[in-house]
């Protein structure tokens, strides 16, 4: 139980780390850069059942990000993981009926986490002031 525990702590560590930065980029980047960089990055294989190159992030971002978290490779998902807010991972995750128990408990746990982590340092800097 331990080394899973361990693992878990590295995963998450590691995915603020990633939501912090993605903060950073989506700042700057427009929907449609956002798509460019979407379709670039994010093979057509995992719509294997639509048309890619007619979606678009204006209309089904939450879909797109769904299921690409579900059926995409680990290169994919971490596109989905920096370049997308943890907020929308987290809307995308609970909307949609094709994203298993096990995913939508990973980032619910993950969101929980982040937004206590902001918490705690929201009050520790007023603490400082």
């Amino acid at each position: 139980m331990r080394n899973y525990e361990g693992g878990l702590y590295l995963i998450t560590i590691s995915l603020i780390k990633y939501y912090f930065l993605s903060l950073q980029k989506n700042i700057f980047m427009n929907s449609t850069d956002l798509d460019k960089e979407f379709k670039a990055h994010i093979h057509p294989r995992v719509f294997w059942d639509c048309r890619f190159e007619e979606l678009s992030l204006k209309d089904s971002k939450y879909f797109m990000i769904a299921r690409t978290l579900m059926r995409g490779t680990d290169k994919e998902i971490h596109f989905i993981e920096t370049h997308f807010s943890l907020e929308d991972i987290l809307k995308a995750v609970e909307r949609s009926p094709e994203v298993d128990a096990v995913c939508k408990n990973y980032y619910q746990y993950i969101y929980k986490y982040v937004t206590e982590k902001q918490q705690s340092i929201r009050s520790s800097s007023k603490e400082i002031a």
